[in-house]
């Protein structure tokens, strides 16, 4: 954060200033007492487990001039830091992005959809860094508490900047978007992921097409040209002539804007993936360092966005080829002899498709094994999406499955009933679970490990590559 003090923190946030110089700046803003750096803005949530109230203490002892709090503080009246009083401090923060936002000078870019935002948004960061000083959010900040945050620890130096937007209820990603209020924005796919808060994969791709709602007159929309939900979208010109929004499509499977060709996949002592990138006035040979169809999505969605943004085509595809991926999101590590698929991020019945397809992809010499754990937020049917995906690993090589979860018993439910050649195995707690693998995963064998995030697979994981 830039060019911000106290008084600009009063009037974005419609606040009451308890203490404090009016002129005292502010360089940062955080929510996390532990992370505070001297100059900071602490602002005091209060979320259902904890109350940013009770560390004001440590905030303090950290180095944060300024607090933002929605209760009295007892320790105002001998403040030698700002307090500033407001009703919500949720709100308040919102409020505090979306004044600052406006100091921007630089696009934004936009990335939403229900699988793949973070990769798609990283690839598409490091790509336009051969053109542009590129600022982004970090990690998967990308709620209504992430976002504003993201937006606050931009630098007004930047050139471009590279947003996340998640969802996961109704009118969400409309909140998010009146607050960005993306000059480009990009939706990947529409799935299943949160469907058991929205209800259907039509009302998810409703949400995910609220997006245009806070995007300035004159803005871009990128669609997955071949997702049959956005397919329909991208049909529906009167909802994008009335805010002048122009549309354009990426693919591999139907015509698009910009289309992947010729994909090649290759795994010898390196895995990587060639295409040809078309479009109606450029084409170039592609070479990503990852392998999967959804990893050529991915680059297809930044290398058609490079084009929208007039940068460099040349220069991003070289920055391409050297892109790394990211961590949780199948990210291959070797330890002892192992190949460990680490893919414990999220998981919904589309990535782990996507990470099915890495693992027999996979060239090794021992088993294949797969270690998964409960999809969340599926709803009702989700029992039955943990089923059927167990009926689809059933028809692989796979030699061992190991869950963990009760939905993701489903899974082993399925695999005993459709093929018995499986080894199946159901675990009670991650220290069950994690002691299995260190007796069964072997040299040359390769383990994939899959689950939402609140079910602790990176944990296990972390384990096992400290020992």
């Amino acid at each position: 954060m830039q060019n911000m003090t106290l008084s600009d923190l009063v009037l974005s946030v419609g606040g009451e200033c308890l203490s404090g110089k009016t002129n005292l700046p502010i360089q940062n803003v955080e929510i996390d007492s532990r992370k505070i750096k001297p100059g900071d803005l602490f602002v005091a949530l209060v979320g259902e487990q904890v109350d940013g109230h009770d560390f004001i203490l440590q905030a303090r002892k950290k180095g944060a001039v300024a607090i933002l709090v929605q209760k009295k503080i007892d320790e105002v009246n001998d403040s030698d830091i700002a307090f500033v009083f407001v009703e919500d401090t949720k709100k308040a923060l919102q409020a505090l992005a979306q004044y600052y936002r406006k100091k921007f000078r630089f696009p934004l870019l936009a990335v939403t959809g229900s699988v793949g935002k973070t990769s798609t948004k990283e690839m598409l960061a490091h790509a336009l860094s051969s053109s542009f000083l590129v600022a982004k959010s970090p990690g998967n900040q990308n709620s209504q508490i992430g976002l504003p945050l993201s937006l606050c620890s931009f630098n007004l130096d930047a050139e471009i900047a590279v947003l996340e937007m998640g969802m996961s209820e109704v009118g969400e990603l409309v909140k998010l978007s009146y607050l960005v209020q993306p000059d480009l924005s990009i939706i990947t796919n529409i799935g299943l992921a949160h469907v058991g808060q929205v209800g259907s994969q039509q009302a998810i791709c409703r949400e995910k097409m609220s997006i245009i709602e806070g995007m300035p007159k004159g803005g871009r929309l990128l669609l997955n040209g071949d997702d049959p939900f956005l397919q329909k979208e991208q049909k529906n010109q009167e909802k994008f002539r009335e805010k002048q929004i122009s549309v354009f499509s990426y693919g591999i499977d139907f015509p698009c804007d910009y289309r992947a060709e010729n994909i090649e996949e290759f795994y010898t002592d390196r895995e990587y993936t060639r295409f040809r990138f078309i479009s109606s006035s450029q084409q170039a040979d592609v070479c990503i360092p990852l392998v999967g169809k959804h990893h050529v999505y991915q680059a297809m969605a930044t290398l058609a966005t490079v084009c929208l943004c007039e940068a460099d085509l040349k220069g991003a595809i070289e920055r391409l080829a050297e892109y790394e991926g990211v961590a949780g999101r199948q990210k291959k590590i070797e330890k002892r002899g192992i190949t460990f698929l680490d893919d414990t991020y999220n998981a919904s019945p589309e990535s782990m498709e996507a990470g099915l397809e890495l693992l027999l992809k996979t060239k090794i010499k021992g088993k294949k094994i797969a270690v998964l754990a409960d999809m969340k937020e599926l709803g009702e049917k989700s029992k039955v999406y943990h089923y059927q995906f167990g009926v689809r690993l059933a028809k692989t090589d796979v030699s061992c499955l190991f869950v963990f979860g009760e939905d993701a018993k489903e899974i082993a439910k399925a695999v005993r009933e459709h093929n018995k050649k499986i080894a199946v195995q159901e675990c009670d707690s991650l220290v069950e679970l994690l002691g299995e693998l260190r007796t069964k995963a072997t040299l040359g064998d390769c383990v994939w490990l899959k689950g939402s995030h609140s079910m602790g697979l990176h944990k296990v994981l972390e384990n096992i590559l400290a020992e």
